[in-house]
């Protein structure tokens, strides 16, 4: 229903809300100044830090809100950026990954035009090999994986920004970024481990070899996923919020994301012919950032403290497969 008001210049048409729609916008608007009021407030640092981090678990962000790169960064721990030595480093050109950084650069994204038109080829090439300049080459920045977490990244926030933020990730998971892997692999093992325990019959479904060994869930699964931390998986608007959730707990927290992944498809997986195909990145159902994260949250006390203290630490420690798979019971 709607009011005319003619004037000599335009028309203004006037929605009348509803009181449901009109609630509904109060509680936003209320959500998105209590972020702003947290983000510069007067209370002590550390509290309006705590408070933020459950008042994003609890009710996350709005899709398209202005504060979101605020939030990451804080959520991160970037504070000062130095935008002439990010330059200095863009000056220095193309690294021995260059090649492999465009060609991933180029399937990023690529069935989201407007992802597309907002994150450019050239600015994850740009940001990428000024993170492998500044790391002399030693961080594994070039896999596949890489590209649609800058481009995520650039998605929210500008190219300075972005180098800054990858810095702090790598800082906050350094084996996620390890030359081999190693926190990915290992981040993989531990969904095995953790599925096993929460639901041992759903573990038994995937891991199909005679021997009980989960590589193949690991590989073809959970490892995608993880070193992308969800960024392969559409659609980007769902991956931004879960975003959100994955700052604020910690890395590890896309272990439990993945192992809820698993659990909220367990009626599709156990009726399957082949569950594995199910899980792989071209055949995921689209994300519900809101769903997968209470799931996640959820499933935590499930886990016992020696495994959930692997799943803690495997961002920044090296964890051997032996104390992972110490947790699964015979096939």
């Amino acid at each position: 229903m709607a009011t005319v008001c003619e004037t000599t210049r335009q028309v203004v048409l006037v929605r009348l809300e509803s009181p449901k729609r009109r609630r509904r916008r109060r509680r936003k608007k209320r959500d998105e100044w209590e972020i702003r009021s947290l983000l510069s407030g007067a209370s002590p640092a550390a509290w309006r830090l705590s408070r933020l981090r459950k008042t994003i678990c609890e009710k996350g962000l709005k899709p398209e809100s202005k504060q979101r790169h605020l939030v990451w960064k804080l959520m991160l721990g970037v504070g000062r950026v130095d935008a002439a030595h990010y330059a200095g480093l863009v000056s220095r050109g193309a690294t021995s990954a260059d090649a492999a950084i465009r060609n991933d650069a180029r399937r990023t994204f690529r069935s989201d035009g407007r992802a597309r038109r907002r994150v450019r080829d050239e600015q994850i090439a740009r940001v990428l090999n000024a993170l492998r300049h500044h790391s002399d080459e030693t961080t594994e920045i070039s896999g596949a994986n890489r590209c649609p977490v800058c481009a995520t990244f650039l998605f929210v926030m500008s190219e300075l920004e972005t180098f800054y933020s990858l810095l702090a990730l790598r800082r906050r998971c350094p084996t996620y970024f390890a030359t081999d892997l190693h926190g990915v692999c290992a981040g993989a093992q531990l969904v095995a481990s953790c599925l096993a325990v929460v639901d041992k019959q759903l573990f038994d479904r995937l891991i199909i070899n005679p021997n009980g060994d989960s590589k193949l869930f690991e590989d073809l699964c959970a490892f995608p996923l993880l070193a992308s931390f969800f960024s392969c998986a559409p659609p980007l608007k769902e991956v931004l919020a879960l975003w959100d959730v994955l700052f604020a707990v910690g890395p590890h927290f896309a272990v439990f994301a993945c192992l809820a992944l698993c659990v909220s498809q367990r009626d599709r997986l156990l009726a399957a012919r082949n569950p594995l195909t199910l899980l792989q990145q071209r055949n995921l159902p689209p994300l519900d950032a809101r769903a997968l994260a209470h799931k996640a949250l959820d499933l935590v006390p499930a886990i016992p403290d020696p495994l959930y203290a692997l799943v803690l630490q495997h961002p920044t420690t090296r964890v051997h497969r032996r104390e992972i798979t110490h947790w699964r019971a015979p096939p």
